[in-house]
């Protein structure tokens, strides 16, 4: 399925909540580590990530935080800055990139619970380095945001993924399957781990 089959699907997606969901991602290193200043080993240049998960699509990011908000007791004043992507549906799946022809998944990972999430990071070289991957992201790579602007003990993560880098997507009729050997071998890990 080509781009813009896959964007013509999900915007008939009428449901919103849980997806079964894979991604493939690359995430490249800083030029030097954090701790030592010493130049990034040529092996962490470009790190691979596959995750395998149970995802919330369709939601509004602002409406999530005001609502997790009111359920700790706090006031629901939370307001959304304005972001680099919009809505192109009304089911607020697919979003597409304000000035470049760039779409995106946009993925809420802990508004619903997952079966069993499993995420495997691969080196340059192809060696896998789940194991060391906190320690190495510490020193290597960008660190995540911690969305203390929400106010939240329990902050909402979204995340837009390029559709190009979502490998599987389910509700009912699988609506993307794009699966190579690597990814039908994190979903059944997935599996194994959820029986």
């Amino acid at each position: 399925m080509n781009i813009k089959q896959t964007i013509a699907t999900l915007n008939e997606v009428e449901a919103k909540g849980a997806f079964g969901f894979v991604a493939v991602t690359s995430q490249e290193a800083l030029k030097k580590s954090r701790k030592t200043g010493l130049p990034t080993p040529a092996h962490l240049a470009t790190v691979t990530c596959y995750r395998a998960c149970t995802v919330s699509l369709g939601n509004d990011y602002q409406t999530a935080v005001n609502n997790r908000l009111l359920a700790e007791g706090k006031d629901a004043d939370f307001k959304a800055k304005s972001s680099y992507c919009g809505p192109v549906a009304d089911n607020k799946l697919v979003y597409k990139h304000h000035e470049a022809d760039k779409w995106y998944l946009r993925v809420y990972p802990n508004l619903c619970k997952s079966l069993k999430t499993v995420v495997r990071y691969f080196d340059a070289n192809g060696t896998e380095i789940t194991e060391q991957w906190e320690a190495l992201r510490e020193e290597f790579f960008k660190l995540p945001s911690t969305n203390e602007r929400q106010g939240l003990e329990n902050p909402i993560k979204v995340n837009n993924y390029s559709l190009e880098n979502v490998k599987y997507l389910k509700r009912g009729e699988i609506l993307i399957d794009e699966l190579t050997l690597e990814v039908v071998s994190i979903v059944s890990l997935r599996d194994q781990k959820a029986a």
